[in-house]
Parts: structure tokens; sequence; C-alpha cells
């Protein structure tokens, strides 16, 4: 099994299959496809700039209420 970066690998979302192609240390090339499941992204990414707005006008709103 491999995991993989999905913007550096140009699968997008939602694609259902992927291939690889490459050479081992010894000079042998290989390639092969498979079915992939892709899953949305997980950490702080895209939906941070979803959430930080309202949390930093709640910390705002917040300090000043403590003064």
């Amino acid at each position: 099994m491999s995991y993989y970066r999905t913007e550096e690998t140009g699968i997008a979302l939602g694609d259902a299959q992927a291939c690889l192609t490459g050479e081992t240390v010894d000079g042998v090339l290989f390639e092969g496809c498979d079915d992939i499941t892709t899953a949305g992204g997980c950490g702080l990414g895209v939906e941070l700039l979803f959430i930080l707005p309202p949390l930093l006008w709640l910390r705002g709103r917040r300090s000043r209420m403590l003064v």
C-alpha cells in the first residue's frame, strides 16, 4: 500500500484509477494501473479558509469584552 499527496500526482478527487511507471534501481522498467479511492483533505487546508475568519472575529470580540 502506498500513500501520496494527491496534489503532487495529478489525481483528481473522485478519480477511480491511477497508473504508475518507473524504473527499479536495477534498471528494470515497470508500469501498472490499479483502482484507487481518493479521500477529501485532512488537516488544515481549504477548510481553514472557511473556519479561520469567524474564529478570529470571535477572538477579537472576546478580547474587547475582557477589557
